[in-house]
């Protein structure tokens, strides 16, 4: 386990090959914001005049899925990498986040329980308890381009609302998973930045005001937060 801080661009320069040896769960602390597009976006999707306005990078990471916004202290960022051959390896591409996102789900749990009627710890209707997502993709031309609208198994939610979005990179060595759950929601900002006509990016600023989640406790549970999860994952 290892925690290194740089620019977003620096940080997803750590994930180009992998480690020497073995498994590494590497918690990423962002010291400026960026624009990140995941490998298959088209730098277009960006409006790179207002960005540079916003003095915002643009950033590729080398896995897939959408655009997301990372700034210092907005998010828990931690990649993991798992060989090929190890027991956390697993080949079905749709099932291989499972694991992971049962172990967000339990730190999220353990830090921030659910809340009923009058402030009282438990859930209501199972609304309130962090959940992973097992069923099918949820994708759209919007999930394409905006990474917390979409879903794929081993992402989670809380309350419909999404808190954690994955994305992997797999080669022969092995697979790198870079996770992200989200302590600050700026939706407005991020849509600023995409290369949406108005009435699009009304429609996905509304959109990602709805879906997007927040871990309850914002950034005050990071640190606690981190804690759960590296527990977590050591229990894997």
């Amino acid at each position: 386990m290892e925690r290194r801080n740089g620019t977003p661009a620096v940080l997803h320069r750590l994930s180009a090959g992998a480690p020497r040896e073995g498994r590494l769960v590497r918690v990423c602390r962002p010291l400026s914001a960026a624009l990140v597009l995941g490998s298959a976006q088209r730098e277009s999707d960006a409006d790179l005049d207002n960005c540079r306005e916003a003095r915002v990078p643009v950033v590729r990471r080398r896995s897939g899925g959408g655009a997301v916004l990372v700034a210092p202290g907005a998010q828990l960022w931690v990649d993991v990498f798992v060989p090929r051959g190890d027991e956390l390896f697993v080949q079905d591409v749709s099932a291989s986040f499972l694991w992971l996102g049962e172990a967000w789900a339990e730190a999220i749990d353990g830090v921030a329980p659910p809340t009923g009627p009058g402030g009282a710890s438990g859930e209501v209707d199972g609304i309130g308890r962090a959940c992973v997502h097992r069923g099918a993709p949820v994708v759209s031309e919007l999930s394409a381009r905006l990474c917390f609208l979409g879903a794929v198994p081993g992402e989670v939610f809380v309350a419909g609302r999404k808190v954690v979005g994955c994305s992997q990179r797999r080669d022969r060595d092995g697979a790198w998973f870079h996770t992200m759950a989200l302590l600050e929601q700026e939706p407005a900002r991020l849509t600023a930045l995409m290369s949406f006509p108005p009435a699009e990016r009304e429609e996905a600023t509304r959109l990602l005001d709805a879906a997007e989640g927040i871990v309850r406790g914002g950034r005050g549970v990071v640190g606690p937060l981190e804690a759960a999860l590296l527990e977590a994952l050591a229990h894997r």
